[in-house]
């Protein structure tokens, strides 16, 4: 069985799934806040933010001058026109998410399914700094854990919502010991799942701290590395 865990949401996976023929693959979405059995399927789990904790981030994002996003269940809602539109064009293509912008419509989202919520810096001056006050700020919350999926964001998460939990999870609804799991990651987000695993494969791209932390490393995902590493360690080196 094949199954994809991602920090995009589930309609964005859905699209690239159906697009690559793959119509029955379960989605770990947005971290692990939303899975469902199956491109554009049913949805077995979903974990939210508090509300309450959900606006006081997006009010001390917006405070220091930070680029932020907040997923629901339906919605992916940015912090400006300008980050909307710097990332739009990977969601008009047939998703089925509403896509909006600004602080209105940011705190209005808060108060319906708010799952993941993360916060961005870009090259202008100060805003390394800032974005660092606002990590520190959010890691005395309760009720969250952060991670991050690329050097310049974290991701504010609910407590005990990953992708490692996720995985845990679908490998109990079809009675997959973790020894028969095998994940593959190069970011952050992806190490819960890389050491839950039974084996867990850092991308020959990856992080070194995910290199360093996972129990095999494969190719770069430039060069096929997940089907090398199901060719060589699933399937014992069949070509």
């Amino acid at each position: 069985r094949f199954a994809v865990a991602s920090g995009r949401s589930a309609d964005s996976c859905s699209r690239v799934l159906l697009k690559s023929g793959l119509a029955d693959t379960p989605i770990l979405a947005a971290n692990g806040c939303h899975i469902v059995d199956r491109p554009f399927g049913s949805t077995l789990e979903s974990h939210f933010l508090q509300k309450r904790t959900a606006a006081d981030a997006i009010g001390l994002f917006s405070s220091l001058g930070l680029d932020h996003c907040l997923y629901t269940l339906d919605a992916i809602v940015w912090s400006s026109e300008e980050t909307l539109k710097e990332h739009e064009e990977g969601f008009r293509n047939g998703s089925r998410m509403t896509l909006l912008f600004g602080a209105d419509a940011m705190l209005r989202a808060a108060q319906t399914t708010p799952m993941k919520l993360f916060c961005m810096f870009g090259q202008e001056p100060g805003r390394r700094e800032a974005f660092e006050t606002a990590k520190r700020a959010c890691l005395q919350m309760e009720g969250v854990e952060l991670t991050s999926s690329w050097h310049n964001n974290f991701e504010l998460m609910p407590a005990g919502v990953n992708k490692g939990a996720a995985v845990r999870s679908l490998a109990r609804r079809l009675a997959v010991d973790r020894s028969e799991v095998m994940t593959f990651g190069d970011c952050d987000n992806d190490l819960p799942m890389l050491l839950w695993a039974g084996h867990g494969v850092a991308m020959g791209n990856a992080s070194e701290n995910i290199r360093r932390s996972a129990a095999y490393v494969t190719g770069p995902n430039t060069d096929g590395g997940v089907a090398q590493g199901i060719y060589r360690w699933a399937l014992g080196g069949c070509a």
